[in-house]
């Protein structure tokens, strides 16, 4: 992306379709599973995409906390890195304040990310927030 209509329009697209998939489970926000594969962002357009994602996060994300929230990205794209069973053991071994950053990562597949999804979910239980 490397105009800021472009970033509005991407955003716009992207609420509609997760409304779209919402609506009929009765539902406003969900833990979203996000592959980035493929997403270019211009340097130019950077604070724009940053204000665009926390707004978009604010209305459809599924909040766990005050400023929590489940949302795990990962790269269907990135060079695998590892057995993905042992990624995975790690992401439900992590401790709470490490769940909490990992989240700001990209991870290396869809199976890690939803691994970090559900543990995101249970720390959040099990810490009644």
């Amino acid at each position: 992306m490397r105009s800021p209509a472009e970033v509005a329009l991407a955003f716009r697209v992207l609420l509609a379709k997760v409304r779209t998939v919402l609506k009929p489970l009765g539902r406003d926000r969900a833990a979203l599973l996000v592959d980035v594969a493929g997403l270019e962002i211009g340097p130019e357009v950077v604070p724009v995409w940053g204000e665009s994602l926390s707004e978009f996060v604010a209305v459809a994300c599924e909040q766990v906390g005050p400023g929590r929230v489940l949302i795990a990205r990962f790269n269907s794209r990135a060079p695998s890195v590892g057995l993905r069973r042992e990624a995975i053991q790690r992401i439900q071994n992590v401790a709470p304040v490490a769940a909490q950053s990992l989240q700001s990562s990209v991870l290396g597949s869809r199976e890690e990310a939803a691994a970090l999804l559900a543990r995101l979910r249970e720390l959040a239980a099990i810490l009644g927030t």
